[in-house]
């Protein structure tokens, strides 16, 4: 498989790290490498090790999840039901041997007698027992009895973090990871789980029922996931077979409103991705038909159930693009950094014939030049930090209205929301208690949504206006501090690769800097100044938007109605009232009244307005910290060089040549890395 190819791919790339590594090693005692240098042959040596693949199927409850992974595994392993079933997180992984092995809550798992050892220790369970530990039994029975399961209140869940299982199956033995989650709105798992793994995953398969495709809790879901941004989902719509089995004009009703809402809400429907892999990403899926079409093998059923254009599709997706841009990321981070490393050989060969005295010479002489480029960094990182200082007094009025305009969206949210509890007309406190409950996580997962988009769509966008006003005001303060590091390189003799980049070019650590502010895109500009040679490694923009949208996230998601509290309001509205509509919307006002509250009581106002602040200025202070390093990391570079130089040019004459017979050796050989790395990159 093609899969198998781009890990060779990053084996090559490893060993090419391992190879840089050693040579620097080599020659360290000689030469003063930039101290970025060994980060990035850090960060590559990692990235290199990572040559899995992970895909996530996320989904509604009943929307084909396990069935869609059952078809692509090609045998019933996950329990499907029309009822909420994966109660936990199931990581697929290849193994010669069929297991699995079951990751228990800490203080939840109680055993079962005579066959599983209860305790906080992951365990071995067969193939065959593997349903009875993913499939949640909402009688609260199981064929192992109440052990599998546990209750809390009215709601039953499993005792399980997460199981691993490992099956011989062909695209799995190429690296690749299948993830099936529980369902999005499953009432007994929580679906924070699902979202940790967005981050970490390579390819991620929304699934949809034909049946009851792309509604209110899809739209938001998918919202949340291109928040987080992943960009590219692809869409799976089950049970199309029971569509087909309407007639065609059913078929062409489906695939209209499909294509209608969906297109854009994936970046696979754009012109440049559908060049790079055939299609837009969607796709009608007959789960059942694909199983069958496997077992035996019937090409024909295959290719009309969908999975053969599918599972194609996901091939290239994961190597033309997840793997593609890994391996592109990586080759470009290597490159430039050996860029460095020859630089700086460069620098000791060009001076190493030259006199001590001549030197010495040069390097006091070059003292008021080096000084002179030390005034102009400290004048940079004092404009730089009164900018940026300037910012928090213009997003504070946006944190203001924030909060203001979220307390306007409760009544709104209370009005479209819609009870999935069952009515139990003996039972009129437990109902008040589950819609109270479903109310209540509703509204939290409203909270968390409009936090995610006024981040996106408001506060990013603040903050990048206010970047690129900086990056113009700081431009000519940037071309200064470039210009006086030339002159130091010049005095110093550092002159032959003045106009490489790295050395007053473009691609300076302190243009790539205002580069970075100019684009006001700062996961771009995290990769824009790694792969240029900027100061700050890649990732770097990306954990300044994480950062900031966990942050104000977990200021506002973690709010909820204490348990209590929701029993209290249940308890006192159920007693009173007999009508069960009337019941729900006294329980839905009662509780916006208390959030209403909560959140437009002053002090707590004042508060959440002062933690957003915090974070935004906690995260603006890092910015400032990587623009002084920035500023002065050339200079301080030049003058740990000189001093080695120094060092190098007491030592005797046989010494010196056979120092710079080794810096030869080096240079050679990191030539040859690169060519390397130009073959791995070119090839297909």
């Amino acid at each position: 498989m093609k899969i198998a190819q781009h890990r060779e791919k990053l084996k090559s790339i490893q060993e090419q790290v391992l190879h840089q590594e050693e040579i620097i090693k080599s020659v360290s005692n000689v030469i003063s490498f930039n101290k970025d240098v060994s980060k990035i042959i850090s960060e590559c040596k990692k990235r290199a090790v990572n040559d899995s693949f992970k895909i996530l199927i996320m989904g509604k409850f009943s929307a084909g999840k396990s069935t869609m992974i059952n078809a692509l595994l090609g045998e019933p392993i996950l329990p499907s039901s029309p009822v909420p079933t994966t109660a936990i997180i199931t990581v697929i992984r290849y193994s010669e041997e069929k297991k699995a092995v079951v990751h228990p809550i800490p203080g939840k798992w109680k055993g079962v007698e005579g066959k599983y050892k209860g305790g906080d220790s992951q365990f071995e369970v067969p193939a065959s027992e593997l349903r009875d530990f993913l499939k949640i039994d909402h009688r609260n029975k199981n064929v192992f009895g109440e052990g599998v399961v546990y209750k809390e209140g009215d709601v039953i869940y499993s005792p399980f973090d997460k199981m691993e299982i490992y099956w011989p199956l062909e695209i799995l033995k190429d690296g690749v990871e299948i993830i099936d989650s529980p369902g999005l709105d499953d009432p007994t798992a929580h679906d924070k789980i699902t979202k940790d793994y967005i981050s970490n995953a390579d390819a991620i398969i929304y699934c949809m029922s034909s049946i009851a495709a792309y509604t209110e809790k899809d739209a938001e879901e998918i919202k949340k996931i291109r928040l987080q941004g992943y960009k590219c989902p692809m869409y799976g719509i089950t049970y199309y077979d029971f569509i087909r089995s309407n007639g065609q004009e059913a078929e062409e009703e489906l695939k209209e409103y499909i294509d209608l809402n969906l297109s854009a809400l994936s970046e696979l429907s754009t012109d440049k991705y559908k060049k790079l892999l055939g299609t837009d990403g969607i796709f009608y899926l007959s789960s059942l038909e694909a199983l069958h079409a496997k077992n035996p093998y019937d090409r024909e059923k295959h290719v009309d159930s969908g999975y053969a254009e599918f599972e194609q599709y996901l091939e290239n997706f994961l190597i033309k693009c997840a793997g593609g841009e890994k391996v592109d990321i990586l080759v470009s981070m290597f490159k430039n950094n050996i860029g460095d490393c020859m630089k700086s050989i460069n620098h000791y060969l060009s001076t190493a014939d030259a006199p001590l005295e001549e030197f010495e010479a040069k390097y006091r002489a070059a003292t008021g030049t080096i000084k002179n480029a030390e005034i102009q960094a400290d004048l940079f990182v004092r404009e730089l930090n009164l900018e940026i200082n300037a910012i928090p007094d213009k997003i504070h009025p946006l944190a203001e209205l924030f909060v203001k305009d979220l307390v306007a969206e409760f009544p709104v949210w209370r009005d479209s929301f819609e009870t999935s509890v069952k009515t139990e007309v003996l039972h009129l406190k437990r109902t008040a208690t589950a819609i109270s409950e479903e109310f209540n996580a509703y509204l939290q997962s409203k909270i968390d949504s409009y936090t995610r988009e006024w981040i996106d769509t408001k506060l990013i966008t603040a903050l990048n206006t206010e970047m690129i006003g900086i990056s113009q005001k700081m431009n000519k303060r940037g071309n200064d501090l470039d210009e006086a590091i030339r002159n130091v390189k010049i005095a110093m003799d550092f002159h032959k690769d003045a106009t490489d980049a790295g050395i007053g070019g473009n691609t300076s650590k302190i243009a790539s800097f205002v580069y970075g502010l100019f684009t006001g895109d700062w996961i771009t500009a995290g990769l824009g100044m790694a792969l240029g040679g900027g100061a700050m490694l890649r990732g770097m923009g990306y954990q300044f938007i994480a950062g900031l949208a966990l942050g104000v996230i977990a200021l506002f998601t973690p709010v909820g109605l204490p348990a209590m509290l929701l029993a209290t309001i249940a308890a006192a509205i159920a007693a009173g009232v007999r009508n069960v509509g009337l019941m729900q919307k006294n329980i839905c006002n009662k509780i916006v009244s208390s959030y209403t509250e909560n959140y437009s009581d002053a002090s707590n106002v004042k508060i959440s307005i002062d933690k957003i602040m915090g974070i935004v200025e906690n995260l603006l202070e890092s910015l400032k910290e990587e623009g002084k390093k920035a500023a002065f990391a050339d200079i301080e570079q030049i003058k740990a060089e000189a001093e080695r130089i120094i060092e190098n040019k007491q030592k005797r004459t046989e010494d010196i040549y056979k120092d710079k017979e080794a810096a030869g050796k080096a240079l050679q050989k990191l030539d040859q890395i690169k060519s390397e790395l130009d073959l791995i990159a070119a090839s297909k």
